[in-house]
């Protein structure tokens, strides 16, 4: 059947709800684990293009449920018959812990230039055999844009201007250096370029970037569009602008709105706002040497190693962890040299390992991203984890526990099984206890199997040291230990504040105050049982919870902007605490009762 140039999706069901397909050339992400989404590649950059396609899990909290994720990648021509050049089906399981689920494909070839030809291209994305998202880019060949080199155009000018949202005809647009603070609805950026290329039709994408005095990060705008010559001098003219029709948006401050194209800074211009409007255009700066997007760090590791350790680098507090975890991998890579060098190495990598760390500190996040470690060194042949407990190991009668061990670890094979709580295998007050029998079986594996698992267990520190001491075997098994220290209380605001931003939620400087109180008390007089990150969940839980009901108790919650809507304050944490509420019972005193008690007592001899 053929398809449409745009067909039709089905972006929502009772398990999924799409929220973005993106494309990107570079698999490193940026300091604020940001990729750099573009729709527009010339051909000279591209080697391999990403696609990443995130969607809401609906069975968040609730259930897991299998799904069936295709990414496919076709080229448009021009008689809209798309010709599909890639297709990769992934089936796994969508964890009820995971709110929202990302996928990421690449198609292409490792030569630069090599694959990508002039055109229109597009990704799908498809669950379940549904078609779900859509996102279209462009790949072109004028040239590379670089330091000095721009084949595509020149700038003339960036200036100001207010409008309405709709923004102003040209002729009737008047340039401001310093704006009314009161009055201002859009700021408008307002890019003037020479067109390079006037004979044809290209696309640009402009990324428009506004910052405050401080350097903060106020906003951005993505302009694209078709560039085409039809004014004096091949001018074309682009504009972008951040504000509001109905409402003040803008403070005094000084201001500055930078202009990017293909990766690189190609204008920028500084501008106020302020109690009195100033006319005038400000000073176009224009780098002689364009400023790249990011600067590729010197690696060792190998393509799409940075992009595992991504997963890590955007969780606070793991620094150790990632360090320790770089270290093995450049262990194995040691070994896998000597061996293409012919020194035989006799000792087997240990996959194996133990995590310990009180609840919510990371160790299951952990342990996934170790499974697509493994999995990229060719150590497994599956990037899986499987989550196991002693319920699913033990057996209720004698003869279950060993193969209902054997058939987890069936299921587990290829990957990770990884076991929580596993010293509650380890009962040493019953001899009779069936757990002794699941540890010889997973020994057995660990120590004679085909080689195609690791055994990952977790728990809490102290419980984990006697595990390992339970059974001779478990120490030299388990050579890789890994210490999850609690977040300490800057570390829990840090990861407030990410967990609010996930709900598209805000926290004001009077409640980010008051929630580091509440932490810094938790934190003081923690326990082993301390939540770490899961405390910091349950608080911004109920803190949202109490911001719905003082919004709906509102007398116009629908009059509310969307700031307040998103905006938790200390009003909705005055009822969050961390301790038990302890409630005395009021029970009346049972007069006979105490009477004859104590006549019993006074008979006592002494």
């Amino acid at each position: 059947m053929d398809k449409k140039t745009s067909p039709e999706c089905n972006t929502s069901s009772d398990l999924y709800r799409a929220r973005s397909l993106r494309t990107f050339i570079s698999p490193i992400k940026l300091d604020d684990n940001k990729r750099l989404y573009r729709q527009v590649y010339e051909r000279i950059e591209v080697s391999y293009i990403y696609a990443e396609f995130c969607f809401f899990n609906k069975k968040f909290d609730e259930q897991d449920w299998d799904a069936s994720i295709d990414l496919k990648v076709y080229e448009v021509s021009e008689a809209d018959f798309p010709i599909e050049l890639g297709n990769t089906q992934t089936s796994r399981k969508v964890s009820k812990d995971e709110n929202i689920v990302t996928v990421t494909d690449n198609w292409g070839r490792e030569a630069v230039g090599d694959y990508w030809d002039s055109g229109k291209y597009r990704w799908e994305a498809w669950i379940n055999g549904q078609l779900v998202d859509v996102h279209e880019f462009y790949v072109q060949d004028f040239g590379l844009v670089k330091a000095g080199e721009n084949p595509y155009f020149n700038v003339f000018s960036l200036k100001l201007f207010e409008s309405p949202s709709t923004p102003e005809p040209i002729d009737k647009r008047a340039y401001l250096l310093t704006f009314r603070f009161d009055t201002s609805r859009f700021i408008y950026a307002e890019l003037d370029i020479e067109n390079l290329q006037p004979e044809s039709k290209w696309w640009g994408e402009f990324f428009f970037h506004f910052y405050n005095d401080a350097k903060q990060f106020i906003g951005s705008k993505t302009i694209l569009c078709q560039v085409e010559s039809k004014r004096a001098n091949n001018s074309y003219v682009i504009e972008a602008g951040l504000g509001s029709d109905t409402e003040v948006t803008w403070v005094k401050d000084n201001y500055t709105v930078e202009v990017w194209f293909m990766g690189q800074k190609m204008a920028s211009a500084a501008f106020a706002v302020d109690t009195a409007e100033k006319r005038g255009s400000p000073k176009t700066i224009i780098p002689e040497k364009p400023i790249t997007d990011q600067e590729k760090p010197e690696s060792t590791m190998l393509p799409g190693e940075e992009e595992l350790f991504s997963d890590l680098k955007g969780l606070v507090g793991l620094d150790g962890i990632r360090n320790k975890l770089k270290d093995y991998v450049s262990f194995v890579k040691y070994k896998q040299l000597r061996a293409e060098k012919g020194l035989e190495d006799f000792d087997k990598l240990n996959l194996h390992a133990v995590f310990t760390g009180n609840p919510g500190t990371g160790k299951t996040t952990v342990a996934r991203t170790l499974g697509k470690i493994y999995h990229h060194l060719g150590l497994l042949p599956k990037d899986t984890v499987f989550e196991a407990d002693r319920s699913m190991l033990i057996g209720r009668y004698i003869g279950e526990t060993a193969p209902q061990t054997l058939d987890i670890i069936e299921k587990a094979r290829g990957g990770i099984l990884f076991i929580d709580e596993a010293y509650s295998l380890a009962r040493t007050d019953d001899g009779k206890d069936f757990g002794r029998e699941a540890l010889e079986v997973l020994i057995k594996e660990m120590s004679d199997g085909k080689g195609d698992i690791a055994v990952v267990v977790a728990g809490y520190p102290k419980e984990m040291n006697t595990f390992l001491e339970f059974n001779p075997g478990l120490r030299s098994r388990f050579q890789n230990i890994y210490e999850f220290p609690d977040y300490v209380p800057e570390e829990l605001l840090d990861i407030a504040i990410i967990k609010a931003a996930r709900k598209n939620l805000s926290i004001d400087s009077h409640a980010i105050n008051e929630i580091n109180q509440i932490l810094t008390e938790a934190y003081r007089n923690r326990t082993r049982t301390f939540g770490n990150a899961r405390l910091v969940g349950s608080i911004i839980e109920e803190a949202q919870i109490n911001l719905g009901v003082r919004i709906m108790n509102h007398p116009n919650p629908a009059s509310l902007s969307t700031e307040e809507l998103s905006t938790i304050t200390t009003k909705d944490l005055q009822r969050i605490s961390i301790k038990p509420c302890a409630r005395l019972p009021r029970i009346e005193v049972n007069e006979a009762l105490l009477a004859e008690t104590l006549t019993d007592l006074n008979q006592m001899v002494g």
